[in-house]
């Protein structure tokens, strides 16, 4: 089993033993091949077997008293599984609000997961999973997010930043400025423990963060992955459900939730993508299957919502640069998309909510 660690002793191994079995990069090479033919070097999805898997909802960023929600975390807990949430993080400022026992709730017994986390926001919000840091480095956050990443990636945690919108703007021509950018490639080139941002948050406050999605994922695939999520960032009930990680897995266990986390075996959505009447998550996309026939060199993403399969019209297919290159069709062929590079990305649009694939890597076979 993969358990919590809480002291730093033989965990730099066993962590980048972990990334390396997930695929994640840290300098491992790409498939290789060798007749200028277009494949995917990564997939995130590439163990899930759609007909047997579970899918979880989760969500993956949430407050209670314990910092600055509106709730106690009892009352979190159940309003989360009331609306069909399995896979739980609660957040609560520099705190840890686990296990949830202290607060008469035990997760086996509501059938949930409880991921062990908090939210460093001393400095750029950041959430931390798997581990009670910053213990047993002190009893309080450090105002450094350098310091936090290291730290936490000594004990063998991951991470993924909050809102990043909030700390930067586009620029004049509606772009990620140059230094924004290069700051956060700095951040993903030295801490392999970061493994995404939020694209969404809350009633999406900060939609400029999917361009900065599309411009680092630009510089870093297919080579290293950097995952999407959308999260409640909740502080009181009305904020329950706007998003949503959806976990594919085997077992509903918290081992498989955090191999799913590092590998990208998950998927976003947001409701608030429509207008507030129109919001519906049981009319958000679901992935029901992902196929990639490196034979015919195409991928297929199917989708329902409510139950109705998604008109083809309804998938975008994105690339390097954020760059439309296909709009509409579940089925993308690689040898003939114009614009095709570093990676893709589908979004699904369904009646009430909107659905985001990880990114696959992608690349040209020499010829």
């Amino acid at each position: 089993m993969i358990h919590l660690i809480t002291y730093k002793k033989n965990t730099v191994s066993l962590f980048a033993g972990v990334l390396i079995a997930a695929g994640l990069g840290l300098g491992v090479p790409d498939a290789k091949a060798d007749n200028g033919q277009w494949i995917i070097t990564k997939n995130p999805y590439e163990y899930v077997d759609w007909g047997s898997y579970g899918q979880h909802l989760g969500s993956l960023h949430n407050h209670t008293t314990e910092s600055d929600g509106a709730d106690d975390p009892s009352k979190v807990i159940d309003d989360y599984r009331a609306a069909g949430y399995e896979i739980l993080a609660i957040t609560d400022h520099n705190h840890h609000t686990w296990p949830w026992s202290d607060y008469g709730r035990h997760p086996e017994k509501l059938g949930m997961v409880a991921i062990p986390s908090n939210e460093l926001s001393r400095h750029h919000h950041t959430n931390s999973h798997f581990t009670r840091y910053p213990q047993p480095f002190r009893d309080n956050s450090t105002g450094d997010l350098e310091t936090s990443l290291a730290e936490h990636e000594e004990l063998g945690g991951f991470a993924h930043l909050n809102h990043p919108g909030r700390y930067w703007s586009t620029d004049d021509d509606g772009e990620v400025p140059e230094d924004v950018l290069e700051d956060y490639i700095a951040l993903f080139k030295e801490y392999p423990s970061l493994l995404g941002f939020e694209i969404h948050n809350q009633n999406d406050r900060y939609p400029q963060d999917r361009l900065l999605w599309d411009a680092l994922l630009t510089e870093f695939m297919p080579r290293r992955a950097i995952w999407g999520f959308a999260n409640d960032d909740s502080h009181n009930f009305n904020q329950i459900g706007l998003n949503a990680t959806h976990f594919v897995l085997p077992d509903l266990t918290l081992d498989h939730a955090k191999l799913a986390l590092i590998r990208g075996q998950f998927y976003s959505s947001a409701i608030t993508t429509h207008p507030s009447d129109e919001r519906d998550r049981d009319e958000t996309p679901l992935i029901r299957h992902i196929e990639y026939d490196e034979i015919a060199g195409t991928l297929m993403v199917v989708a329902d919502s409510g139950g109705a399969t998604v008109p083809e019209s309804e998938y975008t297919w994105i690339s390097a640069g954020g760059e439309v290159v296909q709009e509409g069709g579940k089925v993308l062929d690689l040898n003939n998309t114009e614009g095709l590079d570093k990676y893709l990305r589908v979004e699904i649009r369904g009646e009430g909510g909107t659905t985001y694939t990880q990114p696959f890597g992608v690349r040209q076979r020499p010829e």
